[in-house]
C-alpha cells in the first residue's frame, strides 16, 4: 500500500490569510511549495491536514472545501508566478498559474474543512482524522 493521502491547508507566514488548499500523499509537499516559490511565497506553514482513505477520497474532500470557500467569496483569481526550481520553465521565462488559493481567516478555512470532512465521512461511512 502506498503513502496515505491527505488534504492540507497552508498559510503564508508573512501574509496571513493567504491560503492554499490541496491534496497530496507527499509529506514534504509544503517544503516543495516553499522551494518553488508557489504563488510568489516561500514561507508557507501547514495549518491543518485531514487524512483520507484514498486519492479519490482526498480529491472529493478537497473539492468540497474548495467549492465552499469559493461560494463564500474567498477564492482568488489565478496567480501567475515563476517557479524557482524548474530550470526549463526558468530558462523560458514561462510563468505558472497558482490555483486553489484563498484570502480568508485561517479559522474559517479550518472550520469549513472540518465540516466538509465530517459531512464526507458520514456520507461515505469513513472515519476522518
Amino acid at each position: 500500500m502506498g503513502k496515505p493521502y491527505h488534504v492540507y491547508i497552508i498559510e503564508s507566514e508573512s501574509d496571513q490569510g493567504f491560503i492554499k488548499v490541496g491534496k497530496t500523499n507527499n509529506t514534504s509537499r509544503v517544503k516543495e511549495l516553499n522551494k518553488m516559490g508557489y504563488a510568489g511565497k516561500t514561507d508557507y506553514i501547514q495549518k491543518a491536514s485531514i487524512l483520507a482513505h484514498s486519492d479519490t477520497s482526498a480529491l472529493a474532500l478537497e473539492g468540497m472545501i474548495n467549492s465552499k470557500l469559493s461560494q463564500l467569496g474567498h477564492k482568488l483569481d489565478k496567480i501567475m508566478w515563476f517557479d524557482l526550481v524548474n530550470k526549463k520553465r526558468i530558462a523560458k521565462g514561462k510563468p505558472v498559474g497558482a490555483t486553489e488559493m484563498y484570502r480568508a481567516p485561517i479559522s474559517l478555512v479550518i472550520s469549513v474543512a472540518l465540516h466538509a470532512a465530517n459531512t464526507f465521512a458520514s456520507f461515505m461511512n469513513e472515519d476522518v482524522k
